[in-house]
């Protein structure tokens, strides 16, 4: 079910003709619009293309100028928008018996990003459903910085790392991927442990509690966090990978 659309439409867009091109003026209240064409259907641009359209650009007292266009033109629609930095006002005159069998209610560009945006969500929201019914012992989060376009799959377990998530957009891509990075986070999940018990002498910390930076799967010199300020560095050398000291922060990608 959608959540999105507003029971009331706060602000919609004008397409209108202007000296034999077509323009797109936004950000009127629904409030300025006379109601025989306000959108409907909860769409939110009107397009007057089809009638001869006086736009007015103004500031202070807008619509008194509107006012004084649309006398001497009152068979003509006239739009008028304020000029932001000096005043404010903007709406629509209708002529008088006005037609509005030629008016088109459209959806705005910003609607349809905003349909495609839960085409995705939902998509998404799927995925994420099949991807925790097959795999076992990981999380799956949505691939919000990449524009929805799949899921994020990191593993439950101790540690954990920022960027040593796998991606995938279908169910067999999450599959293949966690089987190529699932040994390495198993390798580091026993080593994080085995150093977190050695360096604090505390036990297992729980889930997601160990936090390993930059990712092995990426660089060659990574740290352990051990409290606050104390890294367990490890650096790997012919494909083997060593303690290499104690530092205040983790190393550099």
């Amino acid at each position: 079910m959608r959540t999105r659309r507003k029971v009331i439409i706060m602000t919609v867009e004008i397409r209108l003709r202007r000296k034999g091109k077509v323009e797109t003026i936004g950000g009127f209240p629904e409030s300025s619009i006379p109601e025989i064409i306000r959108p409907k259907n909860e769409l939110e641009g009107i397009d007057l293309t089809g009638y001869p359209v006086i736009l007015v650009i103004a500031g202070r007292h807008g619509d008194d100028r509107a006012k004084s266009v649309h006398s001497k033109a009152p068979k003509t629609i006239v739009v008028y928008k304020y000029e932001w930095r000096n005043g404010w006002g903007e709406g629509v005159f209708l002529p008088e018996k006005f037609n509005p069998k030629k008016v088109r209610f459209y959806k705005t560009e910003s609607q349809l990003e905003e349909d495609k945006k839960e085409e995705a969500i939902k998509f998404c929201g799927e995925l994420r459903k099949d991807v925790l019914a097959i795999i076992p012992e990981v999380n799956v989060l949505f691939c919000i910085y990449a524009n929805y376009s799949g899921v994020e799959i990191n593993p439950k377990q101790e540690a954990f790392s920022f960027d040593w998530e796998v991606r995938a957009s279908t169910v067999e891509k999450a599959i293949s991927e966690v089987e190529k990075v699932r040994p390495i986070w198993n390798e580091w999940n026993e080593r994080a442990l085995e150093t977190y018990l050695r360096v604090s002498g505390k036990a297992n910390p729980g889930t997601g509690n160990i936090q390993i930076h930059p990712s092995p799967t990426r660089a060659d010199k990574v740290g352990v966090k051990i409290g606050d300020e104390k890294w367990i560095i490890f650096e790997k050398k012919d494909d083997y990978w060593k303690e290499a000291g104690v530092s205040h922060c983790a190393p550099l990608k």
